[in-house]
């Protein structure tokens, strides 16, 4: 499989300085490499990849997500439920 031969997007990517100064978007762009994908920096050179989870562990990150955000909200009505017990 060719470079010339991979379906590409063109796009913009963010870069920035350590400690995330002079940030900027600069020409990118989105490449489908078989079952990954990646973004190349067009100016800088630079690509990262990227490959997709699994729809497993999609699905059990989804889960704990959302128990974490269940739990958080069981806290603020237990807090809620407490102040209005003082009153």
């Amino acid at each position: 499989w060719g470079t010339s031969h991979l379906p590409r997007y063109p796009g913009e990517g963010q870069v920035a300085a350590e400690g995330f100064v002079n940030n900027q978007f600069v020409d990118g762009q989105l490449i489908l490499v078989g079952e990954y994908f990646s973004f190349a920096w067009v100016p800088m050179g630079h690509q990262i990849f990227f490959g997709r989870p699994s729809p497993e562990l999609t699905l059990k990150m989804l889960k704990e997500s959302r128990m974490r955000e269940l739990g958080s909200a069981t806290e603020g009505m237990k807090d809620v439920a407490e102040c209005a017990s003082w009153g």
